[in-house]
């Protein structure tokens, strides 16, 4: 919600993306089927590696660890027991909402 905003800096967009999901999937209360939709395509893919990432030991096809590795395996935890179905979709009005609000509330802090 608007109310728990925070700012994080020196992310990438695959960082903020990563780190906004698991935010968000922490806020679950119980198990549940979950519908998650995003714009995003890599959230998109690594959502459906999840389980080859885990079998694999977090590390991608070539031996190195996947990237925000803490994040999807907090994902992962999270997760867990859940039926999920990840969906590409268009970006959402709420969006844009979003972001003039924490415009807003930024121009208020610089003054």
């Amino acid at each position: 919600t608007l109310s728990d905003l925070e700012k994080v800096k020196d992310m990438t967009e695959n960082q903020s993306e990563t780190y906004a999901l698991m935010k968000a999937l922490g806020r679950l209360t119980k198990k549940c089927d979950l519908i998650i939709c995003t714009d995003s395509p890599y959230v998109i893919g690594s959502m459906n590696r999840l389980e080859k990432w885990k079998a694999d030991g977090w590390k991608k096809t070539n031996g190195e660890p996947i990237s925000n590795l803490e994040e999807w395996k907090k994902i992962a935890e999270i997760l867990n027991g859940i039926t999920f179905w990840p969906i590409l979709k268009d970006r959402h009005e709420y969006r844009y909402w979003l972001q003039n609000e924490t415009k807003k509330m930024e121009d208020k802090e610089d003054v």
